[in-house]
């Protein structure tokens, strides 16, 4: 959509018909993992509330994505500061009055359906486009095909994911807990090369058409603008991750200053391979 604006309308009725099969089938791939899984009962009420929360942030991305290829950042931005406020809100209620893990979900809850409904509202007052859905078998295959590469990427990811439950059956949710808790800050720091690679996709696909030594020029940009973000991290995170597990999470968890050392060496890899990715797929390179 940013070689072609004008067939944004199209692309976006094919791929929020695409994303509708697609999540029917999570849902019911996600009740049958659970009934192997025989989690107790309100692990599977928190995990269907994590379905619902995914199918709708799943769809706002797709809201935003069309405000991304016109390379317009300014209303996903204001969306996503919207609902973590809510998140960060109601989460911080539940904490401090010791609420329900039920409300710490519905915060995530909350996250996903402000983006969903403020992306749908942008989209329709702003960008003037209507909800279509177009099921062609002809568009299908192609657009399947094309998002092959990206469908296997994310699958790899989320089995990645279930690294928490390989641990809780192997060791214990002892350690589950000391490894989330050294994963966090580390994950955290994500969405920094993650929202750049997500400006450049757009701006990569379309240089590549037009205008391809300002696309090498721009990679380049890229890579040295995140070794100078990551560089100091790096450091902070090697030399200060007892201080930092001790200021988040408190003593109990010391053991997981270790884990976060070693986490943090991940770092430059992770920034340096958003724009690289960003810029394979945007060069139609995504194989």
């Amino acid at each position: 959509a940013s070689r072609k604006p004008d067939r944004l309308d199209q692309r976006l009725s094919e791929v929020l018909s695409i994303k509708l099969l697609l999540a029917a089938l999570g849902v019911v791939g996600t009740i049958g993992l659970l009934h192997w899984l025989q989690y107790p009962l309100i692990t599977n009420r928190l995990i269907y509330i994590v379905v619902v929360t995914m199918v709708l942030q799943s769809f706002a991305d797709t809201f935003y994505a069309c405000f991304r290829a016109l390379h317009n950042m300014r209303y996903e931005a204001a969306g996503m500061v919207a609902g973590k406020l809510v998140m960060l809100s109601l989460g911080g209620v539940a904490v401090l009055l010791g609420l329900s893990p039920y409300f710490l979900i519905l915060a995530l809850a909350l996250d996903a359906m402000v983006n969903f409904l403020i992306g749908l509202y942008l989209l329709r007052r702003r960008l003037k486009l209507a909800l279509t859905f177009t099921f062609l078998p002809t568009l299908f295959v192609r657009n399947v095909s094309t998002a092959g590469p990206f469908a296997l990427s994310a699958l790899f990811a989320q089995v990645y994911a279930f690294d928490g439950v390989v641990l809780q059956k192997f060791m214990g949710e002892p350690f589950v807990a000391l490894y989330g808790v050294a994963a966090r800050p580390v994950s955290s720091l994500h969405f920094v090369p993650a929202m750049l690679g997500v400006v450049l996709f757009p701006l990569f696909s379309s240089a590549y058409q037009s205008d391809r030594q300002n696309l090498s020029a721009t990679f380049i940009n890229s890579q040295h603008a995140m070794l100078v973000i990551v560089a100091p991290l790096v450091a902070w995170g090697v030399a200060g991750s007892p201080t930092i597990i001790q200021l988040l999470f408190g003593s109990d968890y010391s053991s997981s200053a270790t884990p976060l050392q070693i986490m943090t060496l991940s770092l430059p890899a992770i920034f340096l391979t958003y724009p690289l990715l960003a810029l394979l797929n945007g060069c139609n390179r995504q194989q």
